[in-house]
């Protein structure tokens, strides 16, 4: 009966750190695809500082800054 017990123990703990594995891939990718997202948006805005809009520039940037470290410190937890 031991050996049985042992074995589904095993098992459930092998499942519980699988699970645990695949939610912590998730939260990473989804963290990668923030950073991707504010990339994208910050190569958007330095064409509109190309086109002389500076102040608009340096607003977008802090913007999508604070937005990624919040989304990042959000998945993390």
């Amino acid at each position: 009966m031991d050996k049985y017990y042992e074995k589904f123990m095993r098992e459930k703990e092998e499942r519980a750190r699988h699970i645990k594995a695949l939610r912590r891939k998730r939260r990473i990718r989804k963290a990668v695809d923030i950073l991707i997202l504010v990339i994208m948006f910050a190569a958007l805005t330095i064409g509109i500082a190309h086109e002389g809009l500076m102040l608009g520039w340096l607003a977008a940037w802090v913007t999508a800054g604070l937005i990624a470290i919040g989304s990042i410190w959000l998945l993390i937890q």
